[in-house]
């Protein structure tokens, strides 16, 4: 997994370059905080859960876009992992502001009436749903959701649309 995650980052740093060549001013417009865009990549290695982050990232000095990697250390289970707009989701998991507060209590009422071996990936499913509606540029996040869950028992469908294969 850690090798995909660096694969990942390299493939994505080579197509903004391409963007970047052709189109400077454009490609920069994708720009958030200096940041074109983040993965996640989580999943189980060796009887451990794994969990590794690659931001690709604008360098204002050379113009060009590099990849940052993150690694989380081992875990024997793994809660979940988001890609993309984020901010949404780290809110709420934090539970610091009136509205991820807010959200919490909203939940708590919610997850009784989802069976327990759903909660986790509806709780995630949950978050994407806030994000779409909440996300200050909700316009690039949509729907509808694919959701599975990866154990080391194999892969569990919980939603799929129906072009999705497995």
């Amino acid at each position: 997994m850690k090798t995909a995650a660096r694969n990942w980052g390299v493939h994505m740093v080579a197509s903004i370059h391409q963007a970047l060549a052709v189109d400077s001013s454009g490609a920069t417009q994708m720009l958030e905080k200096n940041i074109f865009l983040t993965g996640v990549f989580a999943g189980f290695e060796n009887g451990s859960a794994e969990m590794y982050q690659v931001e690709i990232v604008f360098d204002p000095g050379t113009r060009q876009a590099r990849q940052k990697f993150y690694a989380e250390r081992p875990r024997r289970t793994v809660h979940f992992g988001a890609l993309g707009r984020n901010e949404i989701v780290n809110e709420v998991v934090m539970g610091r502001t009136d509205f991820a507060k807010t959200e919490q209590r909203k939940w708590a009422v919610s997850k009784r009436s989802i069976p327990l071996r759903d909660r986790n990936v509806r709780w995630a499913m949950h978050l994407v749903q806030l994000t779409m509606a909440y996300h200050p540029k909700k316009a690039d996040v949509g729907g509808p959701i694919d959701a599975l869950e990866i154990t080391r028992n194999g892969i569990r469908w919980v939603q799929r649309k129906p072009e999705c294969r497995p």
